[in-house]
């Protein structure tokens, strides 16, 4: 018996279009590209590359796990991560102006994870995390002042430096149709240095299945709340596929704290081929005041 062992590398290339804010010509047309590796050094360790372009935003991830270091009994796994992105900053700050360019928010940040699970449904991570971001004109040209006078920073400097202590616990049930997810996230700024950024994020989310005859019926709230000193973009946002779907990223609305909770029901028509869902959400905006006047 020969074995011969299937390639563990590979490239990816693909296209799209986006309903994000963009316009012109090449409206919403996005493009990508991948690199991926899944037994570096032929000890099973994961290389991820990728790069992500559209009109407005762009995003490059480095990743980098090792998913069980060194044999541990504690099955603990370690994750290094660069990434570089460009975001449109238009519903946070404001809609664009005729004589006023569109605002981006940039951000570099690196970090390091480690993971493990620590009971038989239950696992957690630690990491740390330094981000530099700050928002920019369609030039790349650092901005701190939006067409509004209002402060797109939260240390009055071009970019914002932070870094962040993180813990994460995820609870997964079964992973059927009718199972539990749980999840519960802190973050912590560290004002290592004095014009560092110090807050704290916390967020919670849950997601409950049920079978019901032929229908599925899944139940889902999340919800979350911030304190200290931070710039707009890092506020929550609601809207998007990940809150309130049917609005964009953010435009329902965005603040220190927040409630979301949704319904979805779906139900075979025809055959095992075509599905029917219907949704609800209910969605709670708290508290979108800030320390230093801000448009909304």
């Amino acid at each position: 018996m020969n074995l011969v062992e299937r390639p563990s590398g590979g490239f990816s290339a693909g296209g799209g279009i986006s309903s994000g804010i963009t316009n012109g010509p090449l409206s919403g047309l996005i493009g990508s590209f991948a690199y991926s590796h899944r037994n570096v050094f032929g000890r099973n360790k994961k290389l991820n590359l990728s790069l992500e372009r559209g009109q407005i935003d762009s995003i490059f991830r480095l990743n980098f796990t090792d998913p069980w270091i060194d044999g541990d009994n504690k099955r603990t796994s370690r994750t290094v991560m660069v990434q570089n992105s460009r975001t449109p900053g238009t519903l946070v700050h404001g809609g664009d102006h005729p004589d006023h360019a569109p605002i981006t928010i940039g951000r570099v940040i690196a970090g390091l994870e480690y993971s493990r699970p620590f009971r038989p449904k239950w696992s957690g991570t630690l990491g740390l995390i330094f981000q530099h971001a700050g928002a920019r004109d369609d030039k790349g040209n650092p901005v701190i002042r939006d067409f509004y006078n209002s402060q797109l920073t939260a240390s009055g400097h071009d970019y914002d430096d932070t870094l962040l202590a993180k813990f994460e616990s995820i609870y997964t049930d079964s992973g059927d149709h009718s199972s539990t997810m749980f999840v519960f996230n802190i973050e912590q700024g560290l004002p290592v240095l004095p014009e560092w950024l110090s807050f704290n994020r916390l967020t919670a989310r849950l997601r409950q299945g049920y079978e019901i005859g032929p229908a599925r019926l899944l139940l889902s709230a999340s919800g979350g709340h911030m304190e200290g000193n931070f710039p707009p973009h890092e506020a929550f946002a609601i809207g998007g596929t990940n809150s309130v779907r049917g609005y964009e990223e953010g435009a329902v609305g965005s603040g220190r704290s927040y409630a979301v909770g949704s319904g979805e029901v779906s139900c075979r028509m025809v055959n095992f081929f075509l599905l029917s869902t219907l949704l609800a959400f209910c969605c709670c905006q708290m508290d979108s005041t800030w320390k230093y006047d801000r448009h909304n």
